[in-house]
């Protein structure tokens, strides 16, 4: 009986232990939610001179990152519209979605002058606040945007009247450039050469839509991989290669060799493939993969899982990017 009471009293002071603890984490958190600074609870917003953000950290470097970054967020959110879809959009991946776009455009917004108008530190945790000056930012975002322009006119000049490949990947990098304009000038209402950048746009889709290819051996292994995925994405692949391709032909040349060896009872299976892209006179893309792998069984099982890793490799980089289409 006497033990009893002891285990008894034992488990009192545990579980009164266990709440006082509990009680005094809740009131610390309690009380750090109110030592917590009401401009960094209440944000102020941006108004017609300047634009504002908050931050917070463990140091004053991180802090201010923090409010920057926040800065940004706001830009991106009410330009690209995403504020609104995060609130209400209940499907995770569109939720996901949406986070990535914003913080892919607010990579493109850089603040080089901003002053600290509040700061605060309580315990361990620094609290910022820092405003920017619109007219500074707008001078700084039209030179970045002049810059870029710049960049698209140079893109276009010198694949002009170059080979379709490398046409088409100009102008992949200068759709690109293209969004990142657009982004910038919606910020700061500034107008472009919208007819300019349509057309490049077009031509664009029109030589992507236009490509047909033709794939050497296409009855290799290797072959039909990619057939199968360029397929996918759309291509035109053409049977027999005539004599002389067409200005939107092009050949895929598809190489391999293989190696294999025996290590401590492991078959090991090497592959390498070459995957080149031609016109009629010359190479206009070449890569090379390298593909190790093994099996507890037989070569043959490692060369099959070497296939399927190539497979895999298709589809984490993209055939486009995997043959050269996009480099």
């Amino acid at each position: 009986m006497l033990y009893l009471m002891k285990c008894a009293k034992l488990h009192i002071i545990i579980i009164f232990s266990f709440f006082f603890i509990s009680s005094c984490q809740l009131q610390n958190n309690y009380n750090n939610s109110q030592l917590t600074p009401s401009w960094y609870i209440n944000a102020k917003n941006n108004d017609q001179h300047f634009l504002y953000g908050v931050g917070s950290g463990f140091d004053l470097i991180e802090a201010k990152n923090s409010a920057i970054y926040d800065a940004s967020s706001r830009l991106s959110s009410t330009i690209s519209g995403q504020t609104q879809i995060i609130r209400q959009e209940n499907n995770h991946d569109a939720l996901e979605e949406s986070y990535q776009n914003i913080s892919a455009k607010t990579n493109l917004i850089k603040f080089n002058n901003y002053k600290v108008v509040n700061s605060s530190q309580i315990g361990e945790k620094y609290y910022i606040e820092i405003a920017i000056d619109r007219k500074e930012f707008n001078k700084t975002t039209i030179k970045k945007i002049k810059k870029i322009y710049a960049e698209i006119k140079e893109l276009d000049k010198v694949s002009k009247f170059s080979n379709i490949l490398t046409r088409l990947r100009n102008l992949n990098e200068i759709r690109n450039k293209i969004a990142e304009i657009n982004f910038l000038s919606d910020i700061i209402q500034y107008k472009m050469d919208q007819k300019y950048f349509d057309n490049l746009t077009s031509e664009s889709l029109a030589i992507r839509n236009n490509i047909e290819l033709f794939i050497n051996n296409p009855s290799s292994r290797t072959s039909q991989i990619i057939t199968k995925y360029l397929n996918k994405q759309n291509f035109k692949i053409i049977k027999q290669r005539p004599k002389f391709l067409k200005k939107n032909q092009l050949e895929i040349k598809i190489t391999s060799s293989k190696s294999q060896k025996n290590i401590y009872d492991n078959y090991i299976t090497n592959i390498v493939f070459n995957i080149k892209i031609k016109d009629n006179s010359k190479i206009l893309s070449s890569n090379v993969i390298k593909i190790s792998a093994a099996s507890l069984e037989s070569y043959k099982l490692a060369e099959q899982s070497a296939f399927n890793k190539l497979e895999q490799k298709i589809i984490k980089d993209g055939i486009k990017n995997l043959i050269g289409i996009n480099q």
